[in-house]
């Protein structure tokens, strides 16, 4: 079975009949397709499928079989020669895979191109070269300036292994990455829309899409296995009622949704309910951040179940940002030494801590053992090189918190460019004068005197900018700081 959901093989080696003479037990290609396999399944962790036609039969079936296979890889691999130019077999090969009609999907994924040139030996002219230019290239043959002449490496050398080794982790990029295009994460689902739920995975799966389904609620590290299942994906579908089945549904339906927009995940979010669609996207609006219309998030009140398959599929098949290039987001936990996570693990704001980074989030905190001069110059640093900031207000009284939001105005002076998100977390113990402030010094003013409420609004907000920000990749990189 393929690496990649809907794909026969992961890798086609596409290769001239006269780079397979033997001479001795096996040829050159039968030998690189043993190591290639090796070193394939040893970078992905798992086996893959690797095929490499016979040159058997006659010649009608062998075209038929040549097509079959052609367009059920993921990976073209053509291995560049003298030989490999004057076949006739070679050129429908790499005409039909380049040119897509013995292709399926894209040509190019993640900036990786899908067809990769394996150069045995150079060809006369620098056909080799001239050849898929674009194309990345594996060369395996040394020059001889000196003599004008080259020489193909040895299947034994350090060398030809090397080579092959990084060639494996071409491929594997590729395979990892069209492997994520295909998977769509299936969020859990109430009573009311477990049918349809039901139906949108067997439609996926009948198409040879990978679903990952979240059908349990009981895990320990819940977060923590929501979280990687998101990230694997392509897509995430949600399902939303206004009927409250349960305290887990909700802490369930809360933490699909932060994970989804942290990761800034393209949704369908499916709504089950009455009254009009409008509430329901005003409600999702809230809860993400964004508006419903974005590219990324479409809302479908009580879909018709051709309504809810198009749109999987639409999300599927648009184009994707690489998520290969996402930054990792700094944010700024000020807090007293007393409300310190460093020294004081067992503190709420070691809750939110902990929380911030399993969303895949770089949290920094104020050195909880410097004094004076030492203390300011850290802060500073941190201020101005961390992306966002929350303030956390636990212990302390109100002029110490008024004088954090000074010091935040007076850091947006200095910086280079504004915080991209600011938040105030409120928290224990509880008074009248936190539950009655109010500010509009922060974006996101979060007062939770319980415990850490993963489905609060406000909070979702904060997520759902940070995850923006990592996938834009316009995180300021100047004057970065690591925590103490």
């Amino acid at each position: 079975m393929a690496h990649v959901p809907g794909f026969d093989s992961d890798v086609f080696i596409s290769f001239g009949h006269h780079d397979n003479q033997a001479v001795g037990t096996e040829g050159w290609v039968s030998h690189f397709h043993q190591r290639l396999e090796l070193e394939l399944n040893t970078a992905l962790g798992v086996s893959s499928t690797i095929w490499r036609d016979p040159r058997i039969g006659r010649a009608s079936n062998f075209q038929r079989e040549i097509e079959k296979n052609l367009k059920g890889s993921a990976v073209l691999l053509a291995v560049l020669s003298p030989s490999y130019r004057e076949s006739k077999w070679c050129e429908l090969e790499l005409q039909g895979f380049v040119g897509g009609s013995q292709r399926v999907g894209d040509l190019w994924i993640d900036g990786r191109c899908r067809a990769i040139k394996v150069i045995k030996r150079p060809v006369e002219g620098d056909w080799h070269r001239h050849t898929l230019p674009e194309s990345l290239g594996f060369q395996f043959f040394t020059v001889d300036k000196a003599a004008t002449k080259s020489y193909e490496l040895s299947q034994s050398s350090e060398q030809y292994q090397r080579l092959v080794t990084d060639l494996a982790d071409e491929v594997r990029h590729l395979l990892v990455a069209m492997r994520r295009g295909r998977t769509v994460y299936l969020g859990a689902a109430p009573a009311q829309l477990s049918a349809q739920r039901a139906r949108v995975r067997r439609e996926l799966e009948d198409r040879r899409y990978r679903v990952i389904a979240s059908d349990s609620t009981s895990s320990q590290d819940m977060l923590q296995t929501i979280r990687q299942a998101v990230n694997d994906a392509a897509v995430a579908v949600r399902f939303v009622t206004a009927q409250k089945d349960s305290e887990d549904s909700d802490t369930v339906a809360a933490t699909e949704r932060n994970c989804a927009n942290a990761a800034h995940l393209p949704q369908v979010v499916v709504v089950h309910g009455s009254g009009g669609a409008q509430p329901w996207n005003q409600m999702v609006e809230e809860e993400d951040g964004q508006g419903t219309d974005s590219k990324d998030v479409e809302v479908l009140f009580n879909p018709r179940r051709d309504v809810l398959s198009n749109a999987v599929f639409e999300k599927l098949n648009q184009p994707q940002e690489s998520r290969g290039t996402k930054k990792l987001v700094r944010i700024y936990l000020i807090c007293t030494e007393k409300d310190n996570p460093l020294d004081r693990p067992q503190v709420r704001a070691g809750d939110l801590r902990t929380y911030l980074m399993d969303l895949g989030f770089e949290v920094k905190t104020p050195d909880p053992h410097s004094r004076g001069s030492e203390y300011s110059k850290d802060n500073r640093a941190k201020l101005k090189g961390c992306d966002a900031v929350v303030i956390y207000w636990g212990s302390p009284g109100q002029a110490w918190f008024d004088g954090r939001l000074e010091e935040l105005r007076q850091a947006t002076v200095r910086r280079r460019k504004p915080f991209s998100a600011t938040a105030a977390y409120v928290t224990e113990p509880q008074s009248n004068v936190k539950v009655n402030y109010e500010t509009r010094e922060v974006d996101e003013l979060i007062k939770q005197f319980d415990e850490l409420d993963p489905s609060d609004v406000r909070l979702a907000r904060f997520i759902a900018r940070l995850g923006e920000l990592a996938i834009r990749g316009d995180v300021d990189t100047h004057g970065s700081t690591s925590d103490q």
